[in-house]
């Protein structure tokens, strides 16, 4: 059995994981194996919102010949959205608008209408130190907030067609990953996804491979 550990830690994102993996699964050419994961994503300049993934994904992995080969794995993973403080201390302060509905202004209504931002960073309405100069979450950020944590269960394969002469190092042949994952078997979350990735490797000149 193998065992694999990694860790992120950053300014903003931030987790880590832990997978198994067993090549030879009760003596048979059956590769099985678990993966942990952990992803955290805190806000920044251009991301509003804070997010948080927990999940495992069981795998399988076996040969239809001797080449392709197809692996299989089911994952069930929890994510949950929240705002910081100064992201989410306004509460509609303008709910009078055209469409019935609270609003967050934008820097320019900010600036032309309510009169601007006061040394201190507070938005002046009419003169009045606001909430708005730390800056505001979006509405569809607060939607999702208000939908609480999502849970995300799905299905999926990997049919992977190899050639190289070396997988750590390569310097010739082909390698071709085709993946779908379906999620909606179960949890809140139902969508397809489909991804091609290839590559090609070829001695070009002297140790130079393209």
């Amino acid at each position: 059995m193998f065992a694999k550990a990694s860790v992120q830690y950053g300014q903003y994102a931030r987790g880590g994981s832990l997978s198994f993996v067993e090549p030879y699964l009760f003596d048979y050419r059956v590769a099985g194996g678990l993966d942990l994961f952990y992803r955290e994503q805190l806000a920044q300049r251009y991301v509003s919102y804070n997010t948080k993934t927990l999940g495992f994904s069981p795998r399988l992995g076996f040969g239809l010949r001797e080449e392709p080969v197809v692996a299989t794995a089911l994952s069930l993973y929890q994510t949950s959205v929240s705002l910081p403080p100064t992201l989410n201390n306004c509460n509609n302060l303008f709910p009078n608008n055209s469409l019935g509905q609270g609003f967050y202004p934008t820097p320019a209504y900010i600036n032309q209408v309510l009169g601007g931002v006061d040394p201190t960073g507070n938005v002046l309405l009419n003169g009045i130190p606001g909430c708005l100069g730390d800056g505001e979450s979006s509405l569809p950020v607060r939607k999702e907030l208000a939908n609480g944590k999502t849970l995300t269960s799905l299905v999926g394969y990997t049919l992977n067609f190899n050639t190289l002469d070396n997988n750590k190092n390569p310097t010739d042949g082909l390698l071709i990953d085709f993946r779908q994952d379906f999620a909606g078997v179960g949890g809140d979350v139902t969508y397809l996804k489909s991804a091609v990735d290839g590559k090609y490797y070829t001695p070009l000149v002297a140790d130079i491979v393209g």
